[in-house]
């Protein structure tokens, strides 16, 4: 039972935290690109 409540919550929250992982790298990747060309 609780094998299968650890299983729903990981399954539940893993593609959310990934998303936010990915979602927040791509937007300070971008500003730092900005900032990168503008210093140059």
């Amino acid at each position: 039972m609780l094998h299968d409540t650890v299983f729903k919550l990981a399954d539940a929250g893993l593609p959310q935290m990934l998303g936010f992982l990915i979602y927040g790298g791509c937007t300070v990747g971008f500003i730092l690109f900005l900032l990168y060309l503008v210093r140059q």
